[in-house]
């Protein structure tokens, strides 16, 4: 059962109307669009996400449009890591432990900010709460002060 649900990769629309639920699929993509250990965030219409089968070190993350499943960008080198938003900024943890601050536009990939958060592999997703920035791997975790700051202070 597993393997015929990795195979299945698609999308549908779920609709209620009074006491009935109703599913129409919008497009299906067997074999593509995997996800190792992430789930991708939508946003304005488009998946994003780090999308790849085992595709460590190397895996990208992607954007993908949400009604058509049509890849619309893809930037290499993040691996099986995990992606969160912040605000509307997408923050991607990379399974070599960096930490991208990404602004999430259809458009192209426009990286904002990058640091090497954690050593060792990271295989999830960052977490934001209260101004900070939890990110592990399987050698150690941080917290990271996200507060802003003004100049005199």
């Amino acid at each position: 059962m597993l393997g015929w649900l990795r195979r299945r990769r698609g999308a549908a629309r779920i609709a209620k109307n009074g006491d009935v639920w109703t599913a129409t699929e919008l497009w299906r993509a067997p074999n593509k669009l995997p996800n190792h250990w992430s789930t991708p965030i939508a946003k304005d219409g488009y998946l994003y996400g780090m999308f790849g089968f085992k595709e460590h070190i190397k895996g990208a993350l992607k954007c993908v449009e949400l009604a058509t499943g049509k890849e619309v960008w893809a930037e290499a080198n993040f691996g099986p890591g995990g992606v969160v938003l912040a605000g509307n900024l997408l923050l991607a943890l990379g399974d070599k432990g960096q930490l991208v601050l990404v602004d999430p536009q259809p458009s192209g990939y426009k990286e904002l900010a990058r640091m090497q958060a954690v050593d060792g592999k990271c295989w999830n997703r960052p977490v934001v709460s209260g101004g900070r920035i939890y990110a592990r791997g399987v050698k150690e975790g941080v917290c990271l002060d996200a507060t802003v700051k003004s100049a005199g202070r």
